[in-house]
């Protein structure tokens, strides 16, 4: 289980270090959209295994 938590921490990790932020921090919509297909795919991913 714990072997679970890391793969989906780092999965984010990855994912974060991708996303622009604007002057005042904030994620851009294109971004979100991005971060939920990859969840998404992931979490799928997980489910088969």
């Amino acid at each position: 289980m714990d072997y679970i938590i890391e793969m989906i921490e780092s999965k984010i990790g990855c994912i974060a270090k991708t996303v622009t932020t604007d002057s005042f921090g904030y994620m851009q919509e294109s971004d979100y959209q991005k971060i939920e297909s990859e969840l998404i795919s992931f979490a799928d991913s997980i489910a088969i295994a």
